[in-house]
This record gives structure tokens, C-alpha cells and sequence, in this order.
């Protein structure tokens, strides 16, 4: 592996304890959370969730790993382990589940490719960030609309 690269299962941020923070957060590398997040979290490596973390909101990410507390969506494509300090209220797909005894995981769940490509499809539609082959279907409509002579 070149060392140019970067590596998804390297660690490359921390949400601390005494953190909290509200929004979107995108990275393409790994993330640790043992403080509170609010918002959309978009990661291309895995996230793992402390004991005393806390996310509200949706996760997009490759892996999953929840010690703490979720509520919301969560979209892992490879795995979502759900360790026996953990609770998860909400929406849940992925590729493979693992539940550790004393989890609680309150809401629904659906597994495959398909499955996490179709969640992941309808909550971005419902933040109001339609897929890229929805604008070009949109202007694919107006151009229609200017050769048909009907532009308005």
C-alpha cells in the first residue's frame, strides 16, 4: 500500500467526551465518538461510538460499532456491531448485524446492498439532498421542455 493513500481503518478524528457538537460532518477516514453529536455523520471508514457517546441524527459509514447511544438512521455497507452497553432507537441497514447480549435496538432492520443503498437513498431525499441522477433528470425535463418549444 502506497504510502500516499489514505487508509479508511485508521483513526483520523475524536469527538472528545466534554464535546458537543451540532451539523454535518464528513471524513473519509475513521471517527471515535465518547461525546454527544447532533446532525448527519458521513464517514468513509468506521465510526465507532463510546460507551458514554451519544449521536442523534442519521450515520452513513462502512462499519458501525455502537457502545453508547443512537437515535436515528444508521447505514453501515460492511457491518454494525451492537455491544452490550449499547442502545439503538431507529432505522438500521447493513450488510451484517451482530447484537451483543444486553443491547436494546428499538426499531426496524434490513440487510444486503440493497437494502443499505435504499435507506441511504431515502434519507438523503427526506434532508432534501436528492441523488445526482434526480437533477439530471430534472434537466433532462427542461431541455425537453426548450426543444419541444414549450419552455417556460
Amino acid at each position: 500500500m502506497s504510502s500516499n493513500k489514505k487508509n479508511p481503518e485508521a483513526l483520523s478524528s475524536i469527538i472528545g467526551a466534554d464535546a458537543v457538537l451540532e451539523g454535518s460532518f464528513t471524513l473519509d477516514g475513521s471517527l471515535r465518538v465518547d461525546g454527544t453529536f447532533n446532525g448527519i455523520l458521513i464517514c468513509g471508514g468506521a465510526v465507532s461510538i463510546g460507551k458514554h457517546g451519544r449521536v442523534t441524527g442519521d450515520i452513513e459509514a462502512d462499519e458501525v460499532i455502537l457502545g453508547g447511544r443512537v437515535s436515528g438512521t444508521v447505514i453501515a455497507r460492511r457491518r454494525v456491531v451492537l455491544e452490550g452497553s449499547s442502545m439503538l432507537e431507529g432505522d438500521l441497514a447493513t450488510g451484517s448485524l451482530l447484537v451483543s447480549e444486553g443491547a436494546v435496538f428499538n426499531g426496524t432492520s434490513t440487510m444486503g446492498d440493497e437494502a443499505v443503498e435504499r435507506l441511504r437513498k431515502q434519507r438523503r431525499e427526506n434532508r432534501g439532498t436528492p441523488e445526482i441522477s434526480s437533477r439530471i433528470t430534472l434537466a433532462e425535463d427542461d431541455g425537453e421542455k426548450k426543444r419541444s418549444g414549450n419552455a417556460g
